[in-house]
């Protein structure tokens, strides 16, 4: 680990809502040099996640500024995912503003702190009750919500800590990073095209650059 590195670490560690100064996203995208490695609140519109990024992006008058949460605690990364796409549920996030390594001028934040309007104590997504859905065609409609699906195991992706199961034609991605080693154990242990019969639970989300496509985030994975 590098010292600058440390340094980063250690800044983070210390911040709170409660002294890092409240910065409005303008400022932040019209002089990201200025803030650039500062810990600061910014207040915003919760827009969309990106759990294989492991970040959100929030609104703020129509400048948008990515958040990292891979530090956050897990409760906290499960209220996140939880929040539907395009909900603009109020968020406040406190973090340090950080460059992105291919641009010049683009900035992120990385969060060690966020609250979200509504939820002052976000339940952890393995302890929201889980709908039982027949269908893959209908997980769209449940963006956000924690389900239950059965389908045979046709492949995983290791490098996307992903596997696919498919129900009469229709294929879900199903991410599983978060489960226990165990029930990954399972997963990875299966050959190509198996159709090994699979119940999954967990959270179903959009793909960003699809209007219609989806995702799940497992919180449970059995075999039938």
């Amino acid at each position: 680990m590098t010292f600058a590195a440390v340094v980063l670490m250690i800044i983070m560690s210390l911040a709170t809502p409660g002294w890092a100064k409240e910065i409005n996203a303008a400022e932040i995208l019209a002089e990201p040099t200025k803030f650039a490695g500062s810990v600061i609140t910014l207040k915003g519109a919760f827009i969309y996640s990106e759990p294989m990024r492991e970040s959100f992006t929030i609104d703020q008058n129509g400048k948008q500024v990515e958040v990292f949460y891979r530090n956050l605690a897990k409760n906290d990364r499960d209220a996140i995912l939880l929040l539907a796409k395009n909900s603009k549920v109020p968020v406040t996030v406190t973090g340090a503003v950080q460059f992105y390594a291919n641009s010049k001028n683009g900035c992120f934040m990385t969060a060690t702190s966020v609250q979200i309007a509504g939820s002052p104590a976000p339940a952890s997504a393995k302890n929201i009750t889980a709908t039982a859905v027949a269908s893959f065609a209908d997980l769209p409609k449940y963006s956000g919500k924690r389900v239950t699906v059965k389908g045979a195991f046709l492949f995983s992706e290791p490098m996307r800590d992903s596997f696919t199961i498919d129900q009469n034609g229709l294929m879900i991605e199903v991410f599983f990073k978060d489960i226990p080693k165990n029930e990954q154990a399972v997963v990875l242990s299966q050959i190509k095209y198996s159709k090994q019969p699979l119940t999954v639970t967990g959270v179903v989300q959009p793909y960003i650059n699809s209007s219609k496509g989806c995702f799940m985030l497992a919180t449970a994975i059995s075999i039938n």
